[in-house]
């Protein structure tokens, strides 16, 4: 079996999407099943959280995807890069918005500051991998 050789940038953006495709199971897991992760007690907002399970599977999905087609080199594991990454930057600009419109950041609490962490971490690397992907497309497309 031919061994295969992964520019480490490939590594890092695998384990990126292991990560956020974790951690999003992890979040509902935890969203439904304890308080811990509950913001607010506004209906609005309990509202607005429980209408994103079906979009953070698409994201858990494509990154999982993305980390498998990643770790075999294949075409595959480029699309779904680029898929998952433009879901991460969907979804974190959905998450910034409402929470710049609500307050959510102000006053700066713990609470507040782990929901700006979450919006930067998928917000910036996904940002990063996609042109980065874009200018190394022949490592996949062969």
């Amino acid at each position: 079996m031919q061994k295969v050789v992964r520019p480490r940038a490939v590594s890092l953006a695998a384990g990126y999407f292991a990560f956020v495709g974790l951690a999003t199971i992890i979040f509902w897991v935890l969203f439904f099943t304890t308080d811990w992760l509950h913001l607010s007690d506004w209906e609005c907002y309990l509202v607005f959280e429980r209408s994103f399970p079906l979009a953070d599977s698409w994201l858990a999905l494509t990154c999982f995807l993305a980390v498998a087609g990643l770790w075999r080199g294949r075409a595959s594991g480029w699309l779904f890069a680029l898929l998952a990454s433009s879901a991460a930057i969907f979804l974190a600009l959905l998450d910034l918005l409402y929470s710049l419109e609500n307050d959510v950041f102000w006053p700066f609490t713990f609470d507040s500051i782990s929901e700006l962490t979450l919006i930067i971490v998928l917000l910036v690397p996904a940002a990063i991998i996609i042109p980065w992907l874009w200018r190394r497309r022949e490592l996949f497309l062969r």
